[in-house]
């Protein structure tokens, strides 16, 4: 018995200086990419998200994956992200609430008795770092939570964004082509256009420099 009690206090102890978990589940959904890890881990000041779910049937898993991806976060970034779950069909003040907030209702077919009818529902979640805030709209079932979540706080906790610059002239591809990459490179960088012709920047300014089928 001494000796158990001695093996428990000892593994006690050691638990409070090293932390893991095993995901055991197929496609290791509950292991965080490096980069989320990163992000994470270097978190300045404290996140808070209000995770706005309906309780509906048929949408149980998004919410508990939504949930376990949440305590994962938490415990990743030692309690710098921290969350509640809200239900707003519990009340019209609720609801108003959630929409404030930004995020907008669904219609959902419900079947109760044998009989399918619509139900507005909410899944999406709000942000906040300060007076910074992020909102996810729709967390929808089989979605990128990850990569949705890890981005928000991404885009709420780096107020001075890295450049990239994207090489003009020589036949590359120009800023209309271009469009729907710059806008989603707009999120977490400033996207510059560089001019060779002229007075260039310093390449250290960047993080990265894209020359793009150059024809010339």
């Amino acid at each position: 018995m001494i000796l158990l009690a001695g093996i428990l206090l000892l593994v006690n102890l050691l638990s409070r200086q090293f932390f893991f978990r095993l995901d055991l589940t197929k496609d290791k959904q509950f292991t965080l990419s490096k980069a989320s890890v990163d992000i994470l881990e270097n978190l300045e000041d404290p996140v808070f998200v209000k995770a706005y779910f309906t309780e509906v049937e048929g949408f149980e898993k998004v919410r508990e994956d939504f949930r376990d991806l949440l305590v994962e976060y938490s415990t990743r970034s030692k309690g710098m992200v921290d969350f509640e779950f809200i239900n707003p069909n519990e009340s019209p003040e609720s609801e108003q609430i959630a929409q404030q907030d930004g995020i907008q209702p669904i219609l959902v077919q419900v079947r109760k008795a044998d009989q399918s009818t619509q139900q507005r529902a909410y899944l999406g979640a709000v942000l906040e770092m300060g007076e910074q805030v992020e909102r996810i709209p729709l967390v929808q079932p089989g979605s990128a939570m990850e990569y949705d979540l890890t981005t928000s706080i991404k885009k709420i906790s780096v107020l001075d964004k890295p450049s990239v610059g994207f090489i003009s002239g020589y036949g590359t591809a120009g800023q209309e082509q271009l469009a729907q990459a710059i806008q989603q490179l707009s999120i977490l960088y400033t996207v510059e256009n560089v001019d060779l012709s002229g007075e260039v920047p310093s390449p250290a300014r960047y993080r990265a420099l894209a020359l793009l089928g150059p024809k010339d």
